[in-house]
């Protein structure tokens, strides 16, 4: 214990706070449903929606550069028999609507609702 004593010690807590994961994931869907209001016009008008994303890459000399790169959104929507399904996702994983459902089912894609009109 000799090398220990010779250091200052103290009790350090962090004092940003964490939030909920769950208040977290809320936070995001609004924006997530905006985005997916862009990739909706985008089905109806025909070319894919993409977002710009910053991504790190080494040249031949090992240095790194931050490039942006075009990421095509997924849509959260599809055709099934029934209709069109729409499913809230965060990230690959479908958020449930209550214990047993995890999707909506709407008639056509413009009863989605994220248009206006």
């Amino acid at each position: 214990m000799a090398p220990l004593s010779k250091l200052t010690l103290t009790k350090f807590e962090c004092s940003q706070t964490h939030q909920d994961p769950v208040l977290e994931r809320r936070a995001k869907a609004p924006n997530a449903l905006a985005q997916q209001r862009d990739v909706l016009k985008a089905a109806l008008e025909g070319p894919e929606h993409t977002v710009k994303s910053a991504k790190w890459v080494n040249d031949e000399h090992g240095n790194r550069h931050r490039i942006e790169k075009d990421r095509v959104v997924r849509p959260w929507f599809f055709k099934e028999a029934q209709g069109w399904l729409v499913q809230l996702k965060y990230g690959a994983r479908i958020v449930p609507l209550d214990t047993e459902h995890n999707a909506v089912v709407v008639p056509a894609l413009l009863a989605l609702g994220f248009l206006p009109g």
